[in-house]
């Protein structure tokens, strides 16, 4: 019987000590991730009006600052979109801010289904850019179409996931083939967006 008591008291120590050194490890680190940033307008507009346009959004995050009531960014932002459901359209009528600094744009955000970045057509240039300093970035849940270009990738471990590049917003029609093919940047390390290659044409 004493067996079995001092059996019992060593269990009900080591039970006792496991629990105590499992209740007072510290709390995981929480790894600074910047700013939410978020876009509550389709207009593609650079103003003082009160509002976020994806424009604005860019250049905080860029800036690690504010632009307009975008902001302020602070490190690896994320921008995120507040436009109601569907597919929300923002019509992109001039080059918008090249990503120069790591950021995460989520158009699956804010009840949208994907965020359309809708150009004119006849313009000369892409829908988003990443350069160098931009490396690490992440692109999903946008339908890109009627540029000339796509989603130019100059950074490294750039990712592109989740977009339908080249086609409509159910992702099975063909809007526009890019000049640059079915390339979505130069070459560098980054992830090609296969939800958005090879859709009718897509890229």
């Amino acid at each position: 019987m004493r067996t079995f008591l001092v059996v019992l008291t060593v269990l009900a120590a080591a039970s006792f000590l496991a629990l105590v050194g499992w209740s007072s490890r510290p709390a995981a680190a929480i790894v600074p991730s910047g700013s939410i940033i978020l876009v509550d307008t389709t207009a593609d507009t650079e103003a003082a009006d009160g509002y976020c346009s994806l424009r604005e959004a860019i250049n905080a995050a860029n800036i690690n600052g504010y632009d307009d009531t975008c902001g302020p960014g602070t490190g690896a932002d994320a921008i995120r979109f507040s436009l109601g459901s569907g597919n929300p359209v923002i019509n992109v009528t001039s080059p918008l801010p090249p990503v120069s600094d790591r950021v995460t744009i989520s158009g699956n955000t804010g009840g949208a289904t994907r965020v359309v970045l809708h150009g004119t057509g006849d313009q000369n240039f892409g829908a988003l850019a990443v350069i160098n300093t931009g490396a690490g970035s992440l692109i999903r849940g946008l339908v890109v179409n009627n540029f000339s270009d796509g989603i130019y990738l100059s950074g490294d471990n750039v990712t592109v996931t989740g977009n339908f590049i080249g086609t409509d917003a159910s992702g099975m029609l063909a809007e526009r083939r890019y000049r640059r093919g079915r390339q979505l940047g130069d070459n560098r390390r980054h992830q090609r967006d296969d939800a958005g290659w090879g859709l009718h044409g897509g890229v």
